[in-house]
């Protein structure tokens, strides 16, 4: 699979790793699974209004295009992907939106100028990352084509390896009830996962204690 020209909808914000957040995202994705589609928050029966000042706004979708923000310090890649379970986007997915990327990071505006740009009704979008794009109320769920999940990352960050195991096969159990048979990749090096080669990790982990 060609993982350059992908579009990419992280289920959490990537800091710290905390096993709690594996926990969230999955809660999350149920939501989505139910809904059979990304939902902007006007739309989630969980979530009418909403506190935070995104540059998505109330009623658009924000994705992350291609992998080039790897290699980017301040990217959507890094703090929405690189560190959280996602969902893997067609490259044909219609209706995308690029957005204006603002000469400054969210943090170094006020927060009215934040409200300004993320305003609904601009004609215009905007954002702080090179590789954001958006989409408007809806994406259906027949565009997807596969699941991140950082393995490697995870692994990396977690104090107790065996909950990175079990927060795999609870995202394959939750993808078998609700009937999706979507391949899951380690989103960061781009390799297949499959229950062999997570348990093989748990095993030569618990070897080397």
């Amino acid at each position: 699979m060609n993982f350059d020209d992908k579009y990419y909808h992280g289920l959490g914000e990537c800091s710290k790793y905390n096993y709690k957040d594996i926990i969230l995202e999955l809660k999350t994705l149920e939501l989505i699974l139910k809904s059979k589609a990304i939902l902007a928050k006007s739309l989630q029966y969980t979530q009418k209004s909403d506190n935070r000042v995104g540059f998505n706004g109330m009623n658009y979708i924000s994705l992350c295009k291609g992998v080039m923000g790897r290699n980017i310090h301040y990217s959507a890649y890094k703090m929405f992907i690189e560190a959280s379970i996602s969902l893997i986007l067609d490259s044909k997915l219609p209706n995308i939106i690029k957005p204006t990327v603002l000469s400054k990071h969210a943090n170094q505006y006020s927060l009215a100028t934040l409200k300004f740009y993320s305003k609904d009704d601009n004609r215009e979008r905007y954002t702080d990352f090179q590789d954001e794009v958006q989409v408007k109320y809806k994406i259906d769920l027949s565009n997807v084509v596969a699941i991140g999940f950082p393995l490697d990352f995870y692994f990396a960050k977690a104090k107790n390896k065996i909950n990175i195991a079990e927060g795999y096969l609870n995202l394959k159990e939750l993808l078998k009830k609700y009937k999706y048979n979507w391949p899951i990749y380690d989103i960061n090096n781009e390799v297949p996962l499959n229950d062999e080669l997570v348990l093989t990790k748990i095993v030569k982990y618990q070897k080397g204690k």
